[in-house]
């Protein structure tokens, strides 16, 4: 399979089956959150973050959310773009939906997480206005919102901050309205793990969780195989004590960050990948994972 036809992680077609199929509107991704994948788009293996606006960029306005730096683009064309949308949707809002400065309230609202899901929540409304008047001219709006459950932490109403509480009230406002659910828009909670994010979120018909697993042994092949080929040909570069195939087998339940970091390692030190190390690193994660049920 040439590197062009190796197809992008499953996890994105299970994304668009929600989205498109379902009609889920809110989705949360959990799992192999911090870990390296395919992109067919760019020919390399890129964050889940850049992976996703790859896929995602030419059908929708894509946009960052988190808890510490507020409001982000992807892509000085992407903001360019947005703030076309949101300055043409003001001239048909009334008063009291128009945006006004969307730069300076960007700013504004950085570092203020309440202030900033408030008014990603009216630049959602305005998108919305020019979208359902003109699919096939405008674009909806992905919303990628990282560290989801730094927004929208577990627990009831009585045992949550006063702050957090009206942020996620904020957020179960917004996202409960059937006008949100009837719309184009999609909003994407990145999240290592389900049990971190407000279950009141999760309980919403308008919610799918997808779950992204460990990379299989076709995607770690894949990656150890594309590891140095720009400038050197990968060959010249890595050598394994065993053989590849022992090493992507010896390597199942790792992360791909995992495997460039005995990669690289081999490769600044000149010696082979060696099967000790390997299985090292692979007690480690178990270790991490178990604690002391790990330890023999």
């Amino acid at each position: 399979m040439s590197n062009g036809a190796f197809p992008r992680p499953a996890f994105i077609d299970a994304l668009g089956h929600s989205y498109n199929r379902r009609g889920k509107r809110v989705i949360l991704l959990t799992g192999n959150v911090f870990d390296q994948f395919w992109s067919p788009q760019l020919g390399s293996f890129n964050s889940l973050e850049q992976t996703l606006y790859q896929e995602l960029q030419e059908k929708f306005l894509m946009l960052r959310v988190d808890a510490a730096s507020g409001v982000s683009f992807y892509d000085a064309a992407d903001e360019q773009e947005l703030l076309k949308v949101c300055h043409l949707a003001d001239r048909i809002a009334s008063k009291g939906q128009m945006l006004g400065d969307l730069q300076e309230k960007i700013a504004q609202t950085q570092h203020q997480p309440l202030p900033m899901l408030i008014l990603v929540r009216a630049m959602s409304h305005a998108v919305t206005r020019l979208w359902a008047g003109d699919k096939r001219t405008y674009k909806p709006l992905c919303l990628m919102l990282q560290f989801a459950p730094a927004l929208f932490p577990e627990g009831d109403f009585d045992r949550l901050s006063e702050l957090d509480r009206q942020r996620l009230v904020t957020f179960l406002n917004w996202i409960n309205d059937p006008f949100f659910s009837k719309n184009g828009n999609v909003i994407l909670l990145v999240s290592d793990t389900k049990s971190e994010i407000n279950r009141r979120v999760l309980a919403l018909p308008v919610t799918e969780h997808v779950e992204i697993p460990l990379p299989s042994a076709t995607e770690r092949a894949h990656f150890v195989t594309q590891y140095g080929v720009v400038g050197t040909p990968s060959d010249a570069v890595l050598q394994f004590e065993i053989s590849r195939e022992a090493f992507v087998e010896d390597t199942a339940g790792l992360k791909l960050t995992s495997l460039e970091d005995l990669l690289e390692t081999s490769r600044r030190t000149g010696e082979p990948v060696r099967r000790k190390n390997v299985l090292e690193e692979v007690n480690l994660i178990l270790e991490a994972e178990l604690g002391d049920a790990a330890t023999p």
